[in-house]
């Protein structure tokens, strides 16, 4: 198990975007829907690491030994991948763990990575996706704060025969003021709006989940339960998080990562 104090996310550089691709696969391989047909597209989009931080903020976590253990993808609203975020909105995609690495922590430090970035830009909200199927990234989302929005669906669906929940995050304040370095929220971002600081991760006590009746793309395969709360919603990303950290007010394998237009397939069910 990682040391979640240990850990670092921060935007992935060039030469990881081979590794994070790899990861990526693994890790929803491993998840709550790893076992339906994948589509080219689909299974492009998982790998292609590099088209995906070209679009928005590809984000690592990443150990003090420098081994890269979870990526997460950050979209603005007018990105082609993302596939649920409205107008003002910025979407975590593709929220993927190392499925060696459940309990690590990674899961929650990424989605805390994703709400600061998110802010940085200036953006309102957070949103994301995740499979009815994966309840462990539905537990990380709703332990960070993410409440469900029960009347928004992904574009395109997400498969056939799975049934797909949304999340937001609200960022209250954030909206209009966006960080003078970091790209216009309008824009459809490329390199330039990665975050050019990282931050250790810091364990905290649990950010309890608002009770809303309202409405993450990573299949997400969290860590132990803990007393409080997969990148595809089924979240889209097969996460595993671990124990809770304190969420920054800031910040998702449901691609759990915080969705476009990315093409959909059978197995695209969370982030």
């Amino acid at each position: 198990m990682t040391d979640t104090s240990t850990l670092l996310v921060r935007p992935a550089e060039t030469h990881e975007y081979a590794t994070v691709g790899e990861l990526t696969a693994r890790a929803f391989a491993a998840g709550p829907y790893g076992h339906l047909p994948k589509s080219a597209e689909r299974n492009t989009f998982e790998r292609d690491a590099g088209a995906r931080a070209a679009g928005g903020a590809l984000l690592v976590a990443v150990t003090a030994e420098g081994e890269i253990v979870g990526s997460s993808t950050l979209m603005r609203a007018n990105s082609p991948f993302a596939r649920v975020a409205e107008a003002g909105e910025a979407e975590i995609r593709l929220l993927s763990v190392d499925p060696d690495r459940q309990g690590s922590g990674a899961g929650v430090a990424l989605v805390a990575a994703s709400i600061e970035e998110a802010r940085r830009w200036g953006a309102r909200a957070v949103v994301l996706d995740t499979g009815s199927l994966n309840v462990r990234a539905q537990r990380l989302y709703e332990r960070s704060g993410f409440t469900r929005i029960v009347d928004r669906s992904p574009a395109g669906g997400v498969g056939a025969g799975v049934e797909a929940f949304v999340y937001t995050y609200g960022l209250d304040g954030a909206a209009g003021t966006p960080d003078t370095d970091a790209a216009p929220f309008a824009s459809a971002g490329g390199p330039a709006s990665q975050s050019p600081t990282a931050s250790p991760v810091r364990d905290a006590a649990p950010t309890p989940a608002r009770d809303v009746q309202s409405s993450a793309e990573i299949p997400v395969q969290d860590a132990a339960p803990t007393p409080a709360r997969d990148v595809q919603s089924s979240a889209e990303i097969p996460v595993q998080d671990a124990a809770p950290t304190h969420m920054r007010d800031v910040q998702s394998s449901a691609e759990i990562p915080g969705q476009d237009a990315a093409p959909t397939h059978v197995q695209d069910v969370s982030a």
